[in-house]
């Protein structure tokens, strides 16, 4: 046996390194797992180049366990806002919410807060009572009043019951409502084989009785009376004799039962041309504007009809006036005034002599042409 000498060179690691042949214990020498994670030291160095894995606690990653995981990343807090803690994560929930994540939604009835039976709604950060028939208000704590939404019809009057409401109805309708109108008729109120006929007012019928019969239900006999012989028409009405009655056929501007009433013409604005209206007794009278003429002031007054336009001067009507279209030579509203060409004096020498649209002149010796201006003295 003989002893053999190896000379062997080592070099400093960045490890921490012992035994005889130097085996690689990284755990040992700096514990490189942070925190709390457990070191294990692997001989694979292809799969560990390190020598080591991190075994790391709860909330922690990363080839060191250096990295807190942020459980928020996740959005985990359904309606609230999260904060990352280590290994977890808490919700602070928006109002209205709770649980771990925020997803229960708080039920906001509050016990017997919806009263007589009904029933709690829960609605968010609030609630609502659903009310049995009967009742309103937040709490459904009130009676409701069923005439309120005035259901009797034709001025019923409507009395409040619970849930309920009654009717009670004026003369001549029923129903629940008093919608429904009553046939009067329908009971045969009308004696003697009188005809039974509905009234435009409710609750009322009218009967017409056969002849000799009269009253409200036919059941009083009479003799013939002729109505008209005590002349109950007035304003020269016509009077039409019936069984037990008359009517009155009113002359032109008369109305009424008895022909007693003037009809004022003037509601129905009669007179034309902004004409006024006086109303009398059977008729009306019209006041005419300047101009106008006629019953109801439609006539247009021809002013040009007295020729007020002097020598031979045109005219024309207008409302209340005329205009004259004068010929050459004459001037004036009427056409009146013959003008004087003479003014000024057109004849240089000689005197003028004034004509109808125009002038003459007569010369001095020795002077000539229309308006003396040629001298014909020739020495």
């Amino acid at each position: 046996c003989r002893d053999i000498f190896i000379s062997l060179t080592l070099t400093a690691l960045p490890f921490s390194f012992s035994g005889l042949n130097c085996e690689f214990k990284p755990c040992e020498a700096s514990n490189p797992c942070e925190n709390g994670a457990v070191c294990i030291e692997e001989m694979n160095l292809d799969v560990f180049p390190l020598g080591f894995h991190c075994q790391c606690v709860k909330g922690f990653a990363g080839p060191r366990c250096e990295i807190n995981v942020n459980e928020c990343s996740s959005n985990p807090c359904l309606h609230g806002y999260c904060y990352d803690i280590v290994d977890g994560f808490y919700c602070l929930c928006n109002p209205g919410y709770a649980g771990l994540k925020c997803e229960q939604d708080i039920d906001d009835c509050i016990v017997n807060a919806c009263e007589h039976n009904s029933t709690c709604v829960d609605l968010h950060l609030r609630y609502q009572c659903d009310c049995l028939p009967g009742w309103e208000g937040k709490f459904c704590e009130k009676e409701s009043n069923e005439c309120n939404s005035e259901p009797c019809r034709n001025n019923g009057t409507c009395m409040d019951l619970f849930n309920s409401y009654q009717c009670t109805c004026t003369t001549g309708w029923t129903g629940p409502d008093c919608s429904e109108d009553i046939n009067e008729c329908e009971s045969e109120p009308c004696l003697n084989g009188a005809t039974c006929f509905e009234s435009v007012k409710p609750g009322q019928f009218v009967c017409i009785c056969p002849p000799f019969y009269t009253g409200d239900f036919c059941h009083q006999r009479f003799m013939e009376i002729n109505e008209c012989l005590s002349r109950p028409c007035k304003n020269n009405g016509t009077c039409l004799d019936l069984i037990n009655r008359f009517i009155c056929s009113c002359a032109p501007g008369y109305y009424g039962s008895l022909c007693e009433m003037d009809v004022n013409e003037c509601e129905t604005l009669p007179c034309l041309h902004g004409g006024s209206c006086i109303n009398r007794l059977g008729g009306y009278r019209c006041l005419c504007l300047p101009g106008f003429t006629g019953d109801r002031c439609e006539v247009n007054i021809d002013e040009c009809m007295s020729s007020p336009c002097l020598n031979n001067g045109s005219c024309i009507d207008g409302i209340s006036s005329y205009k004259c279209h004068c010929r050459r030579g004459f001037i004036g509203t009427n056409c009146e005034i013959n003008v004087n060409e003479c003014l000024p004096n057109p004849c240089l020498h000689g005197r003028c002599i004034d004509l109808i649209d125009g002038y003459q002149c007569s010369c001095e010796p020795g002077w000539t042409s229309s308006r003396c201006e040629i001298n014909i003295n020739v020495c």
